[in-house]
């Protein structure tokens, strides 16, 4: 029998599915993402187990401390990264703490903890070129039982019918299976969800994820459509950006928010170094965020002979790429904004 060690929400329960033996590391109320990495590590190693399964969040902290322990993690066949994306930057760092013959897969969910579709770390990096051009990230094919359409993302959520649904170059990733029925009714008042609507007897879902189909049926995210910048050149989907500033070397964490009136919003770059980085090395990591958004097939400001994007340091909290951050993301946008006013 397989030994696996999952984490919540959707590992626990995985365990019998998969015929395996859960081993569940002992991290409590533990709120340190380097504790709970130690423990998992620990926990891997103590039981042999072969399947891991985590948030990308969890697994990025799990690598990095491998790395910084000189841990390696020989018994692992199989790693499931669950959410919305696996970072490239979190795949390489994992990388070095697996055997070369080990599978990361990189599991995309909604409603919670849903899978929706799939990837494996060798079809994902095959298609790295694809997002450091500004293509978004592959999220892989549809699960099996599991149809993936496209919504306009001018469609409001009381709108929304079996004639909304479309084949439009990009829209709101609507998800239909037999899984997401449940989410057609809110849980508390038990009326029809604003994220589900009913088309020809089927619950769809609404993600609130923009994105693409390609013609071979796979799922490009191009990030949440309340995070889209109005600019002049026209609306941005900040998930085409991010992970390409977010894989250039000495970058922990990069946003793109926007400045300025609501339809001429200025792009801006707000970046959490790497720590220990010195004001020499700012000096290239802005360079590099700036060569990032040159290589990106997007009109976006910065690029070829448009005015160069500015770059603010900040420490970010924590963010989750697919979960409503609007608050965050509006009190990065004012403190931008305050800091490019004292810098005039």
């Amino acid at each position: 029998m397989a030994s696996c060690l999952p984490t919540p929400p959707l590992g626990p329960p995985l365990g019998p599915l998969l015929d395996a033996t859960r081993h569940i590391p002992r991290t409590g109320r533990i709120r340190s993402g380097h504790l709970r990495a130690r423990r998992s590590a620990h926990t891997v190693n103590r039981t042999g187990a072969d399947v891991l399964m985590g948030s990308p969040a969890l697994l990025d902290h799990l690598a990095r401390h491998c790395i910084r322990t000189l841990t390696p993690l020989p018994s692992l066949s199989h790693v499931l990264s669950v959410g919305v994306y696996l970072p490239y930057e979190t795949l390489d760092r994992l990388r070095v703490c697996l055997p070369a013959a080990t599978t990361v897969y990189s599991v995309y969910c909604a409603a919670g903890s849903i899978p929706v579709s799939a990837i494996d770390h060798r079809q994902l990096l095959a298609l790295r070129p694809a997002t450091d051009r500004g293509q978004g990230v592959c999220l892989g094919r549809p699960v099996p039982g599991t149809t993936v359409r496209l919504l306009p993302p001018e469609v409001s959520s009381t709108e929304p019918d079996a004639a909304a649904l479309s084949s439009a170059s990009v829209g709101e990733l609507a998800v239909t299976g037999p899984c997401f029925r449940y989410c057609s009714l809110d849980p508390v008042t038990t009326t029809p969800s604003v994220k589900s609507f009913e088309a020809a007897d089927e619950a769809v879902h609404r993600t609130g994820h923009a994105g693409r189909l390609d013609d071979q049926g796979r799922i490009w995210f191009y990030g949440r459509l309340d995070r889209q910048l109005r600019t002049p050149q026209g609306p941005l989907l900040v998930g085409r950006v991010e992970p390409a500033l977010n894989a250039v070397p000495g970058v922990h964490r990069a946003v793109l928010v926007g400045v300025g009136p609501a339809a001429a919003q200025r792009p801006v770059v707000v970046v959490e170094p790497e720590r220990r980085t010195s004001r020499a090395d700012r000096t290239e990591l802005c360079r590099g965020i700036q060569r990032a958004l040159e290589d990106l097939d997007l009109p976006i400001a910065g690029a070829g002979a448009a005015p160069a994007v500015p770059v603010l340091f900040h420490r970010l909290p924590p963010i989750d790429h697919g979960h409503p951050s609007a608050t965050v993301h509006a009190r990065l946008s004012t403190w931008a904004a305050t800091r490019l006013t004292e810098g005039t």
